[in-house]
């Protein structure tokens, strides 16, 4: 069986024979495009100007007045706000670690559009019923892992109170960070 971006390179080389150098290829990611390449290359027989390769972030950046900001910037946004809505004294390199996992997850739920309040909510409920089992032992926790298959019970109590009192407050101050 051929594979897809194979099948896509055979197409784009016949259609565009002698002209691939007008074309542009966008991809989803760098590596579909580096995979594309290779088995464009593959198709091609001579010397040839390649089609210019893109991502769609990259398309989109490029026709927009907005730029991405580096990723040190927007923990160091989200540090203030998580401060100033839960008066912690937490310091930037402590707070760093659930920065990124924070990041991580507001990029998720505005890319599938989903209720931030919500999504905070369930995973804070979540990790509360977590930590209900932290009396059992570890024989006990891997057999209700494995029953369960989510319930990630962790050994550190607190770890796990960090963990609810971040998740705790994140659907309180969520749309304070939409402005950003």
């Amino acid at each position: 069986m051929e594979r897809f971006l194979a099948q896509c390179a055979k197409y784009i080389n016949q259609k565009h024979k002698g002209e691939l150098h007008e074309t542009c290829m966008v991809f989803p990611n760098r590596r579909a495009g580096v995979f594309f390449n290779s088995y464009l290359q593959d198709e091609i027989s001579g010397a040839v100007i390649a089609p210019e390769i893109t991502t769609i972030g990259e398309l989109i950046s490029g026709y927009s007045d907005y730029h991405q900001v580096e990723k040190l910037q927007l923990i160091s946004v989200l540090y203030d706000v998580f401060r100033k809505h839960t008066k912690t004294t937490e310091t930037f390199d402590e707070f760093y670690f659930w920065g990124e996992i924070l990041l991580a997850d507001f990029n998720d739920i505005d890319r599938y559009l989903v209720d931030a309040k919500d999504i905070f909510r369930n995973i804070y409920d979540i990790k509360e019923i977590e930590s209900v089992f932290d009396y059992l032992t570890p024989e006990q926790k891997e057999a209700l892992e494995q029953f369960w298959g989510s319930v990630a019970v962790g050994s550190r109590k607190e770890f796990q109170q960090k963990h609810l009192h971040i998740w705790g407050n994140c659907s309180r101050f969520m749309p304070n960070l939409r402005k950003f």
